[in-house]
């Protein structure tokens, strides 16, 4: 006689006849298992498998009840938080948690390919670098409850997620759009204005401007300090004098606390629908995202410079090879004009 597991359900044998335990749990198999053969003791074998009905029953009481999700997944922000993830990430995986809610997630019997097929459903308005936040939120949830043992690691891996392949982050936003946005930004909105001018100037990720402060800026310097979310440490950031000159007043109105209203909000996405509803007013590419102008300003750097070293300190890379490989997208146009260009 043998225990094994078949399809995630726990079974008896003795060779000729299988029997469920009607379990997925190793633990509670176990004891029914080694219930079953203590009997042997006072017992036939032919008595063995008329008492695994009853021994059936008992186990079906001693299943695992449904698990919430919610507990659950404050649990894990709890463990996020000691690890020192930017509360920008943990309001990000805030809203994926309500989304799953949403749809119908609520406990971890829910995860199944139809809910998923929800969730990514829902997300579909949002831009496809969002989209794909979404889906690395809630599978990095998925794969830490993994090793908590409150979902199977066959479960989570045989999901299917959309793999967006339009790579957003290759696009730069040409002179002339750049000029619509600020110029309709400073009109209608000032404080989205400076938000991008200033995004767009520092060669920073959205949620360290975000963050900025006035005390940040030194502008008899023309440089300013950014606190890195990704690498958490602060990078010197030296500043084109236009620049200076256009945020002074902003920054002199501001006093001392955040210059943006962004910092203040709960929503992870303020800036991002400023932006999403702009573009589309404005009948531009709706694929540009708040990062598209770090690698906007980056690339343009680069095209000024031509100095790979300077333009990775300025975004704060500490391997030029990264600037290159990953923010520096220069058009055929660029290339051709060099190559026109008299010596």
């Amino acid at each position: 006689m043998k225990l094994y597991q078949r399809n995630g359900t726990f079974y008896v044998s003795n060779g000729k006849r299988k029997v469920s335990l009607f379990t997925d749990d190793e633990q509670t198999a176990r004891q029914i298992y080694a219930d079953l053969v203590k009997s042997l003791v006072s017992q036939k074998l032919g008595l063995v498998f008329q008492s695994v009905g009853s021994v059936s029953a008992e186990s079906k009481k001693k299943k695992r009840k449904p698990q919430l999700i919610e507990p659950a997944f404050n649990e894990y922000l709890e463990v996020c938080r000691l690890r020192k993830i930017t509360e920008q990430s943990i309001y990000f995986k805030k809203y994926a948690l309500r989304r799953m809610l949403e749809v119908g997630i609520k406990y971890f019997s829910d995860i199944d390919q139809s809910h998923i097929n929800k969730y990514c459903e829902a997300v579909s308005q949002y831009a496809s670098d969002t989209q794909r936040k979404y889906f690395t939120e809630l599978m990095a949830f998925l794969h830490a409850e993994v090793k908590n043992g409150k979902i199977s690691e066959k479960q989570v891996n045989k999901l299917v997620v959309p793999k967006l392949k339009t790579k957003v982050r290759d696009l730069i936003i040409p002179d002339d759009d750049l000029k619509k946005i600020f110029d309709y930004s400073k009109r209608h909105d000032i404080d989205f204005y400076y938000y991008l001018l200033t995004l767009y100037n520092t060669f920073s990720r959205p949620g360290e401007v975000m963050r900025l402060k006035a005390s940040d800026f030194r502008l008899a310097d023309r440089c300013v300090d950014i606190y890195q979310n990704k690498v958490q440490k602060r990078k010197h950031v030296y500043l084109f004098k236009e620049f200076c000159a256009e945020i002074a007043g902003w920054i002199s109105m501001k006093g001392n606390g955040e210059l943006f209203a962004g910092a203040k909000s709960p929503n992870a996405e303020f800036y991002s629908k400023k932006l999403k509803d702009l573009l589309f007013k404005l009948n531009l590419n709706m694929q540009y995202t708040l990062y598209t102008f770090r690698h906007t300003s980056i690339t343009n750097l680069m095209n000024k410079t031509n100095d790979v070293e300077f333009v990775a300190r300025q975004a704060g890379h500490n391997n030029p090879t990264i600037t290159m490989k990953h923010y520096i997208n220069r058009t055929p146009e660029h290339y051709l004009d060099m190559m026109d260009k008299d010596e």
